[in-house]
């Protein structure tokens, strides 16, 4: 691999300890291919703040970009004006539209993601009972095709167990212990809770440890 290539990389957001893991991995890879890494992104989710990003790195001419989409819509348009310009764009963990970029890496399938869970909490509240979800946003692409899933398969599976909530937390922690603390105080017969990003179940946990509500399951992605 050419010493010269220069790849922009970019989270969803910078800090989240998810994106802080991928970022090692792709310095290994940067180390081992021999190109030069750019690691750049929001502060927090912002499809707005990702689009200006990328609209910097063309005009840099930085030859390849990868983008965790926080946003397909709002993203999109912009990735596609990257390729008609001669760029190599690349998604990973969350996808944009199909023609906006060349190739997507996702961790996993939205229906073996659903599969999954749906299984847990079905098998930890005894086949009925509320679960309340925890995502990040309500337009990131991964967080929105893993709740329409989720909703899909517990239906099919569990039909005695009810969704009796979805709150976003913004892939913030505090922000999810927050939430959680709501949903604990509404939902006495609460048994479980699903966090679909990595900061919402550390955040869910530290908010039942202090509700002391030992009778709710904890499960999700992180």
């Amino acid at each position: 691999m050419s010493s010269d290539l220069v790849i922009g990389m970019m989270p969803k957001e910078l800090g989240n300890p998810y994106f802080e893991s991928c970022r090692e991995g792709a310095r290994e890879a940067a180390r081992e291919r021999e190109f030069t890494l750019l690691w750049d992104g929001p502060r927090q989710p912002d499809a707005a703040a990702q689009a200006g990003y990328v609209t910097r790195w063309v005009s840099e001419g930085v030859p390849v970009i990868a983008v965790s989409v926080e946003d397909r819509a709002g993203l999109s348009p912009v990735l596609k004006e990257a390729r008609k310009r001669g760029v190599r764009v690349l998604t990973w963990d969350a996808d944009a539209e199909p023609d906006a970029r060349d190739f997507t890496v996702v961790p996993a399938a939205a229906e073996g993601i659903a599969q999954a869970l749906a299984y847990e909490v079905g098998r930890t509240l005894g086949g009925h009972g509320e679960v309340a979800i925890i995502t990040s946003t309500l337009n990131a692409p991964n967080q929105s095709a893993w709740l329409a899933q989720l909703r899909k398969r517990l239906a099919s599976d569990f039909p005695d167990v009810e969704i009796v909530g979805v709150r976003t937390c913004n892939d913030l922690e505090a922000r999810a212990h927050r939430e959680t603390e709501g949903i604990l105080k509404r939902r006495p017969q609460l048994g479980a809770i699903v966090g679909l990003c990595a900061p919402a179940v550390p955040g869910a946990a530290r908010a039942l440890k202090g509700a002391r509500r030992r009778g709710v399951h904890l499960t999700g992605l992180s």
